[in-house]
This record gives structure tokens, C-alpha cells and sequence, in this order.
């Protein structure tokens, strides 16, 4: 059953502002629990309610200002006494140092309090991996995989790649990493059945009365999943290339609508199409035909 909590209060949250490892949490719950509603998580200013998890979820949100702000204050006078205190322990001790040729010197870790906070909500180790390399054509072809692998598992026949999809997908990825939007409709209105016109292909897929013209599927993702920051300086959890093709086939499958285009039994091919913005979104384009 999901769980049932007042939302009185709290605010709705835009997709493309919620952090990654919101979702990346949510999924581990959901898959460990089998509850893919009312997920509530909370961090140490924020807290989360998940009223249904999948790409068409909503998330609500509430940002805890009175406590956030009165932390905030304790913690810059304590910063304050401290900083006072070592002051004046520096003044008269550093005579006696420098008597006995000594040199002497202290390290201040801050806090940004502005900053994201981890997973947890709470401050963890400097992550040591670092900025993974990504080779867009093998993420490409990872992520088509990983479809045809849930297919298989429903019996359904495979995917063909099909490089025309391909190019078209990925020229949609770079526009949304340039252009910075998330849409299948470009700023201008073009939909993907222009895109497949602009690039003289032409997707036919009779079936019974019927004709089937091609379908998308986009996705966009994050070169890291949080970002935590000691004394001013991030320090990031990156995502290797293979988790990044399997959170993006995951969030897919979670999805009503991109798991019905991806489970449809008469497409015969498609294309998938990566580009990454210099922010460090990765956007995927899945088109079919």
C-alpha cells in the first residue's frame, strides 16, 4: 500500500529539477520493496514524497526553511567563536613558535551551505573515481542491448540497428544539449516524424488496416549522480557508462509510455542517440521503426 502522508504544504517539483540520485534511491527502494507509489525519502533540508515512480512521475517536495536557516546561523556563529578563538590563540602563541624556529599553520574545512547534499542528506568521503571517459558509440550500442534484452525476455523478437535512426536520434540529443531543453518537440515545433522527413526517411509499418509511421523515446540522464562540497570544493559520484545505459533502459521500462514503445511487437529497428551537454546532462534519443 502506498504510503499515506499530508502533503499540506509542500510544493510540486519539476522533473528537470529533481536530483538524480532522488531517482537512483528510488528505484533501489521500489525494486527491493515491489512499491513503485508513495515513496518518501528525506535528506537533512529536503524531503521528498514520490507519488508514483516512472517517467511521468510527480514528485513533491518541501525545503525546510525556518530549520535550514536556523542551522545555517547556529553553525556560522560557532564558526565565528571558533575563528575568534584561534585568533587570539594564534596572537600570543605565535612568539613562542617563532622563538623556537617554528612555523605553525591550520587547515579550516567550511561548509557550503548552498551546495547539494548527498544521498543520505548527510556529508560522506571525497568520492575518488573520477570524470568517466564516455565513448558515445558504444553507449549507443550498449543501450540497444539492453532493449533488446527486455524484449527477449517477453518473447519478443529483436531490434534491428538501424544507423539513418541513429543519426536522426542523435542529432535530436546534441539540439536538446545545445539548445538546453527536454522535449520531443524541438523550440521551433517539430515533432520526430519531421526530423525523419528532414533526413529522407520514410517509416512504413503496415499492420492489418493500419500503418505505423515510427515512435521516440528520449531520456535525460547525468554524467554523476550527486555532488558534495567541502569548503567550496565538489567532490562528485560519478556514473560509470555502464550505469548510465542501465539507469537509462531502467527509467524507460519504468515508464508506461517509453516501456509500451520499447515492448511493441511490430517495430523492426531503431536507432539510439547520445549527446552530452557541458553541464554534464547526457540526453538519449530511441527512435523506432
Amino acid at each position: 500500500m502506498p504510503r499515506k502522508i499530508d502533503l499540506t504544504g509542500w510544493e510540486e517539483i519539476d522533473e528537470t529539477k529533481i536530483p538524480q540520485w532522488v531517482y537512483k534511491r528510488a528505484y533501489k527502494m521500489a525494486d527491493k520493496t515491489g512499491r513503485w507509489e508513495g515513496i518518501y525519502l528525506t535528506g537533512e533540508h529536503y524531503r521528498y514524497y514520490i507519488e508514483h515512480l516512472g517517467g511521468q512521475g510527480t514528485i513533491a517536495y518541501r525545503k525546510l526553511r525556518y530549520k535550514y536557516r536556523k542551522e545555517r546561523e547556529m553553525k556560522i556563529k560557532k564558526a565565528i567563536i571558533a575563528l575568534a578563538i584561534l585568533a587570539v590563540a594564534g596572537y600570543f602563541l605565535y612568539p613562542a613558535f617563532q622563538s623556537d624556529g617554528m612555523q605553525s599553520s591550520f587547515q579550516s574545512v567550511g561548509e557550503d551551505v548552498g551546495s547539494w547534499w548527498n544521498e543520505t542528506g548527510n556529508y560522506s568521503p571525497s568520492v575518488t573515481s573520477s570524470k568517466p571517459e564516455i565513448n558515445i558509440q558504444e553507449l549507443e550500442k550498449q543501450i540497444h542491448d539492453l532493449i533488446n534484452e527486455e524484449r527477449e525476455k517477453r518473447g519478443l523478437p529483436t531490434l534491428a540497428w538501424n544507423d539513418k535512426l541513429s543519426v536522426i536520434a542523435r542529432k535530436h540529443s546534441q539540439d536538446m544539449a545545445n539548445r538546453n531543453y527536454f522535449a520531443h518537440s524541438d523550440p521551433e515545433g517539430h515533432d520526430f516524424s519531421y526530423r525523419y522527413q528532414q533526413e529522407g526517411f520514410n517509416c512504413d509499418v503496415r499492420v492489418g488496416n493500419y500503418i505505423y509511421k515510427g515512435a521516440e523515446n528520449i531520456f535525460q540522464n547525468n554524467l554523476y549522480s550527486s555532488v558534495t562540497y567541502y569548503g567550496g570544493i565538489p567532490s562528485y559520484d560519478w556514473n560509470s557508462q555502464d550505469e548510465i545505459a542501465e539507469s537509462t533502459v531502467q527509467g524507460w521500462m519504468n515508464s508506461p509510455g517509453h516501456r509500451q514503445n520499447i515492448l511493441t511487437a511490430y517495430w523492426k529497428s531503431e536507432g539510439i542517440g547520445v549527446a552530452i551537454s557541458r553541464d554534464d546532462k547526457v540526453y538519449i534519443t530511441e527512435d523506432f521503426c
